[in-house]
This record gives structure tokens, sequence and C-alpha cells, in this order.
């Protein structure tokens, strides 16, 4: 089961900083999530919310200011807002691209079709437009589809768009919902997961993955010492 950094390693550092994403990975994370909108001059930046004043020393929507803007702001700890670009340069292990912002998708999809880097990417969105849509700009690129709501047919939603994994909630996850998924060959990859508890039972449910704010947690509980998880399978 892979270990899936959310945003970095939210509970380790500030969240979608390069210092998290660094934490993450050497606290065991296997993937890092990231987040990403789009600043005014049309470059993907990692940041959850569309608006600014949580998570840095700003205000106002995040597509209103240039990079340049953004980078001066603190966001968290003397750390600044990364762009996607140094989220890839800085660490080697796969990247989960969430799209908050539909407007970036045309510059993601171009970042991600440049050396080789959707081959070492997921792009998961609540939009199953936009799943689609990036997934017809860059071909054979792994798609999820997270829920905010749970689904009538989970399947059905992440055929219909071509998905390779289900990102539900992780307090959704049974045994019925993993035998559809296994049938089907989608992959599970549950968020927020934060208790050993949890872990242990989407493990035992056969999740192909769980997403975390604290990797050195789930590596911990799942007795991982050093290296890295294959990839996950349905």
């Amino acid at each position: 089961m892979w270990i899936v950094g959310h945003r970095g390693a939210a509970g380790l550092a500030p969240e979608n900083t390069l210092e998290a994403f660094v934490r993450g990975v050497a606290a065991g994370a296997d993937v890092v999530e990231c987040d990403v909108h789009l600043s005014r001059d049309g470059v993907p930046v990692v940041i959850h919310d569309g608006t600014l004043g949580r998570t840095t020393g700003g205000s106002g929507p995040v597509g209103a200011r240039t990079l340049a803007e953004l980078q001066r702001l603190d966001a968290g700890a003397g750390q600044r807002l990364p762009t996607l670009a140094e989220v890839f340069a800085a660490i080697d292990v796969p990247v989960q691209v969430e799209i908050k912002d539909p407007a970036a998708v045309g510059a993601v999809a171009a970042f991600l079709s440049g050396m080789h880097r959707a081959e070492r990417t997921w792009v998961v969105a609540f939009d199953l437009r936009l799943l689609a849509e990036i997934g017809r700009q860059v071909p054979g690129l792994r798609t999820g589809v997270l829920c905010a709501a749970r689904p009538a047919d989970a399947v059905a939603a992440c055929r219909g768009v071509g998905a390779a994994a289900f990102c539900p909630l992780h307090t959704w996850v049974d045994a019925a919902l993993m035998a559809a998924c296994r049938a089907a060959q989608v992959a599970v990859m549950p968020w927020t997961v934060n208790l050993p508890t949890d872990v242990l039972r989407l493990r035992e449910l056969g999740a192909a993955a769980v997403t975390t704010d604290r990797p050195d947690m789930a590596a911990a509980t799942l007795g991982r010492v050093g290296g890295r998880t294959p990839e996950p399978k349905s």
C-alpha cells in the first residue's frame, strides 16, 4: 500500500511548501500530493485554497497576483509558494496533482507533456469534466476521481472519464466498495487518513494507498523501514 503525503506532509511542515514535500518523502511518503491554481501570468502555483488568507500572509484570490507577487508572500515558517515545476525538481517520487482551478488545465497539461513528467504523475480532481479534458490533452496520463459526496456508482464515475483510481473520504471505504473497484481494476486511494487504526483497516480491506498528513505515522504503522512501496495495483 502506497503512502501519499497530503499537501507534502501537512502534519509536519507548512502545507504545500517545498519543506513539506521534502520532509514528506523523508518521512516515508511514496507519493506526494499537491494542489494547483494558476497565477495571473499563467504559471501553475502550488496552494490549496483559491484565496491567500488561510495559508499565507496575503489576501485575495490567487489568480489576481503574478507569480513574482505570490512568491513574495510567507507561506509559513518563512517558506514561499512553490510552482509545480519546483515541486517536481525538489523530489524524486511520483506526484499526485489535484487541479483546483479549471483554468489551470492547459498549463498543467503543457507542463506534464514535457520531459516524461506524466509518467510520474497522477492528476486528481472533483470535477469530472476537468479530468476528461486533461486526459484528452495528455494521452496515457493516470487520473483519479475525488468525491465530496458518495457517488451512486464509483466504478461508473471512473470509467466515464477513463480514471484509474477512485479517491474517496476514507470513512466511506468498505468491503463492498473495494470488491466493486477491484473487479473493475480501479485502485482505491482514500483520504485523509491520520489515525493508525484507519491505516490498518484500509490495509486489511486492500486499499491501494492512503493519503495522510503524517506519512511518518503511516510508515511506522505499516512497519516500514526504508525503501518505497511498488506502484499500487487495484
